[in-house]
């Protein structure tokens, strides 16, 4: 048996069970004998959802929980890509800002729990956040 991560073969992936570190999509191809080799798994998508810890830059949201709009306020106005995902792990915003204060709208999002992720030269930073 081999697993694969994203197609590409996990190093000492061969056990019947193998623990998903990483988000990607998974499968696994069974080898029985010279020749005999078996279609591959179905795919599992694992989507991390694990919320970050904080570097050295500050991240505050407000309000908590927000209706119309989520103020972002960093520390450092670097270069920072911006993704908020839903509470089933989905990517329901992707943006990009150097500002200092990032005002996030709300109005299409549904009302639920959220997870937005900053990814910066800084490092990784995470919030939850509840939309009413």
């Amino acid at each position: 048996m081999q697993w694969f991560l994203n197609g590409e073969p996990i190093p000492d992936g061969n056990d019947l069970c193998v623990e998903a570190t990483a988000t990607g999509n998974y499968h696994a191809v069974v080898t029985e004998g010279p020749g005999c080799v078996s279609a591959p798994s179905a795919i599992v998508q694992v989507i991390s959802t694990e919320v970050g810890t904080n570097t050295s830059e500050d991240l505050r949201i407000a309000p908590n929980p927000a209706t119309e709009v989520l103020r972002i306020t960093r520390s450092q106005g670097t270069a920072a890509d911006i993704t908020v995902y839903d509470a089933q792990g989905r990517s329901v915003l992707i943006d990009r800002t150097s500002d200092t204060t990032y005002n996030l709208d709300l109005s299409s999002f549904k009302p639920g729990m959220y997870v937005i992720r900053i990814s910066s030269g800084n490092g990784v930073q995470s919030a939850r956040f509840v939309k009413e």
